[in-house]
């Protein structure tokens, strides 16, 4: 996989799963310190690494290779009137299981624009991604046991066509009153 031998070493990224936000307004270098963690994770041997964003003008902005992650985790696939993640088949399973091969972490930029089901579809998607690799013990983790960082400033864009109800910071959703 990502580590010579196929094996992480005990406590490291790999064999931890690790769930960060890094926040920050405009300007405060965001981007630069993602960077410079993914390249000493690279240094270090863990290629394992994709980096996503909500919309494709996002996915240029941060660079290193981004993609949207409707493209990525193939989010297009979802029930018209629920707007639940359908399981994938043909083609996009393959793509998915290929795209997220040796994949151990996550990094979403711009998260201000991600909805609370936005995110719960992600999850979903990668225990599915799991579930296809025959890998059952993750496929039951939030974010099927892939290690996630999501970095962006919630003073910016609010998720497209979502009401504010539906933002990762409303109150009712991060357990205030």
């Amino acid at each position: 996989e990502y580590f010579p031998g196929g094996q992480p070493p005990a406590g490291s990224l790999a064999s931890t799963q690790l769930l960060a936000l890094l926040m920050g307004t405009a300007g405060t270098g965001k981007t630069m310190c993602l960077k410079a963690a993914i390249d000493r994770l690279r240094v270090r041997g863990f290629d394992g690494v994709v980096v996503a964003a909500p919309t494709g003008v996002a996915a240029d902005n941060v660079g290193m290779g981004a993609r949207t992650l409707h493209d990525l985790l193939k989010l297009h696939r979802a029930h018209p009137t629920s707007g639940a993640p359908q399981p994938l088949e043909g083609e996009d399973q393959t793509t998915l299981v290929r795209d997220l091969e040796g994949v151990g972490l996550l990094v979403v930029d711009e998260v201000s624009m991600v909805s609370r089901d936005m995110l719960a579809m992600i999850s979903r998607r990668l225990q599915e991604w799991r579930r296809l690799k025959h890998d059952s013990v993750n496929a039951r983790r939030m974010f099927g046991g892939v290690s996630v960082i999501l970095a962006g400033d919630f003073g910016q864009l609010p998720p497209v066509r979502k009401p504010p109800t539906h933002t990762l910071l409303h109150q009712g959703f991060v357990g205030g009153d």
